[in-house]
């Protein structure tokens, strides 16, 4: 029975896609829209799909991802400043890949 425990424990091993979300001039923007997109729906046989995430009062967001090399693009959002979007990738195991966002002002 000790063997089964140990066994299930590997299927929950996940990487991390994290960070933090800034506002000009460099304090830390809570309520920010935060998504992950895959570039490639299925990657070695595992589906990846698109998760969203609100930053919180730290302005900090984490998804967990599978523990597999691809590649993601992160997007962060938020009321009157221009989103951006940036690259992410996993080598695969379990790992924490950071990026970090400084939202500025849009210009409507």
């Amino acid at each position: 029975m000790g063997f089964a425990a140990k066994k299930k424990k590997t299927a929950d091993l996940y990487a991390i896609v994290g960070g933090t979300v800034f506002r000009d001039p460099g304090f830390a923007l809570r309520g920010a829209e935060v998504t992950i997109e895959p570039e490639q729906e299925v990657v070695n046989g595992s589906k990846l799909k698109a998760q969203k995430a609100v930053s919180d009062a730290r302005g900090e967001f984490a998804f967990r991802v599978a523990p597999i090399a691809a590649k993601y693009r992160v997007t962060a959002k938020a009321q009157g400043l221009t989103s951006q979007t940036k690259p992410a990738a996993t080598n695969g195991g379990e790992e924490r890949i950071d990026v970090t966002f400084m939202l500025q002002p849009s210009s409507n």
